[in-house]
């Protein structure tokens, strides 16, 4: 019995300064790299981030919504019809089809189609009840087991459905 116990001792001793690695030969390998407004960043405050399964960083800022490639930046924003309803972006979120919705604070939602780069508003009617709840979206969620069906938060509107 006495040398069980010693030789779990020696076990929990030996753990204990261990050190531990979840991938050996990487620990110093991690790199940051800054980016703002000098790199072509629409704006310095960030409000929402994504990486999508192109491997794209998307940025939604105070002005814009901002693409990066790990080169550059494109910047998508409000000029007209097709284009991103508001500048001010507060959510992101890439879809099962590969589709980006993005929440604006006053413009609600829309959604960016990668093949043809046109944006399609969807905002808040008062006269539809299957609009969205308000124009400031917060948050995004595509329902696992049903894909294509949405959940949009919204500021001072609660959760909307929408398909």
């Amino acid at each position: 019995m006495k040398n069980i116990v010693f030789l779990l001792w020696f076990i929990r001793a030996g753990l204990a300064t261990a050190s531990l690695h979840a991938q050996p030969g990487v620990e110093n390998s991690i790199k940051f790299e800054h980016l703002s407004v000098d790199d072509g960043l629409s704006n310095s405050f960030v409000w929402a981030m994504l990486q999508d399964s192109r491997g794209f960083m998307w940025f939604g800022t105070a002005h814009g919504l901002n693409r990066f490639d790990g080169y550059r930046f494109t910047f998508f924003g409000h000029q007209g019809p097709g284009t991103l309803s508001d500048n001010s972006v507060r959510a992101l979120f890439e879809d099962h089809a590969g589709k980006i919705w993005v929440g604006t604070r006053d413009g609600g939602l829309n959604k960016f189609d990668p093949d043809t780069q046109a944006f399609t508003a969807y905002q808040h009617d008062p006269d539809n009840a299957n609009s969205l709840s308000a124009n400031y979206v917060r948050a995004i969620y595509e329902s696992p087991t049903e894909p294509g069906i949405f959940w949009i938060g919204t500021y001072g509107g609660g959760w909307t459905g929408l398909m």
